[in-house]
């Protein structure tokens, strides 16, 4: 029997929705990076696609503009808000587009709602966090109760990075995104592993954007300083006796993954 031929699948497709810059304006806030985004509608969205040999898209609508502005019920407005509007963009062509619904952290209450509405009322594919919001990192214990309902549920969780606290002071002459982004990713991935919760919630399905940040050349460093550290409970072998049940997966320059299953409609 012939093995299915490989899709391909983008799973980092940036989005640009005008009821994200709605909510954004309704709560004060700017989007910097609006100017190096565009907004095309399903049908060019797909005719790209196919042009580059794409069967299928997640989209996600957010920008470094983020989603909570320090009043929960601005930020649980514009995540419902974006998440009926992604939800209506690929009901277009729901063959080959889904989405990653957005969630209002660091308020976990909201986040735990909003995520049971994107996935059980709306069929997000999964989440998408950023980096951090308001400085506080995916990967911080104070989002446990978050990360126990989304292993209980199996989720998806693709993380973006966003702009670093505290990035002005450094005076750099170039956008953030050009270095400090990966060592984003990189910090949520060795918060993940060093509060052991990949260990601790195994069914969550973490994508790591950009290849996983800096931690591929960093984790020979990393084992070395456990080794220095005398005493410390290293959690890299931890994570390696869980690797089938947990396993990061991380995306490269073009954001795609290939898969195996026989072609289906993407949607659920």
């Amino acid at each position: 029997m012939t093995a299915a031929a490989p899709r391909l699948i983008d799973v980092h497709h940036h989005l640009l929705l005008p009821e994200y810059d709605a909510a954004l304006m309704r709560a004060g806030a700017g989007d910097p990076s609006r100017p190096l985004r565009k907004g095309d509608g399903p049908r060019i969205v797909c005719e790209k696609m196919t042009e580059l040999g794409i069967d299928a898209a997640i989209v996600n609508p957010l920008s470094v503009a983020g989603v909570h502005h320090g009043n929960d019920a601005n930020a649980r407005y514009l995540t419902e808000s974006v998440n009926e509007a992604q939800a209506r963009f690929i009901a277009a062509a729901p063959e080959r587009l889904g989405f990653f619904a957005t969630l209002p952290l660091p308020d976990v209450d909201g986040a735990l709602a909003q995520m049971q509405h994107a996935l059980d009322v709306l069929h997000a594919d999964g989440v998408i966090f950023l980096s951090h919001q308001n400085g506080v990192h995916i990967g911080d214990p104070a989002f446990e109760p978050l990360y126990d309902e989304m292993d209980r549920r199996g989720v998806i969780a693709f993380i973006h990075p966003t702009v670093p606290p505290g990035v002005a002071g450094l005076n750099l002459r170039l956008w953030p995104a050009f270095i400090e982004y990966a060592f984003e990713t990189t910090r949520v991935a060795t918060n993940l592993i060093y509060h052991e919760f990949m260990g601790r919630y195994p069914n969550i399905k973490w994508i790591l954007a950009h290849a996983g940040g800096a931690l591929p050349y960093l984790s020979m460093r990393l084992r070395l300083m456990e080794e220095m550290e005398v005493g410390r409970k290293p959690p890299l072998p931890f994570i390696e006796r869980c690797r089938t049940a947990s396993r990061p997966i991380s995306t490269g320059s073009i954001s795609t993954w290939r898969c195996r299953a026989p072609a289906r409609r993407w949607r659920r």
